[in-house]
């Protein structure tokens, strides 16, 4: 398999790094699942990565990250449960 000089330049920087070797493509899904996190429209998301259908943006580029996660709980939390006090991280109220 022939490796492209940008792909290179990307195992190297994530050797230099200690990182795990990532590609391109992986970059895409980052770049997907952050937009779609930080609140951007989907059309917008879909033109950022060249896609012609929105399903795809969504569907397949798009993807529910631990954090977000966790944040949904605790807003859904908040709304049940108004009055009850809020542990911190140390575990204290």
């Amino acid at each position: 398999m022939e490796v492209v000089p940008c792909e290179e330049s990307l195992r190297t920087a994530c050797k230099r790094a200690g990182l795990q070797r990532i590609d391109w493509h992986a970059l895409r899904h980052t770049h997907g699942t952050l937009l779609h996190a930080q609140g951007t429209p989907l059309k917008v998301a879909q033109a950022q990565l060249g896609h012609s259908h929105m399903a795809t943006t969504l569907e397949v580029y798009t993807h529910a990250s631990g954090s977000a996660q966790t944040d949904a709980v605790n807003m859904l939390a908040d709304q049940l449960f108004p009055d009850v006090p809020k542990l911190d991280s140390s575990g204290m109220r």
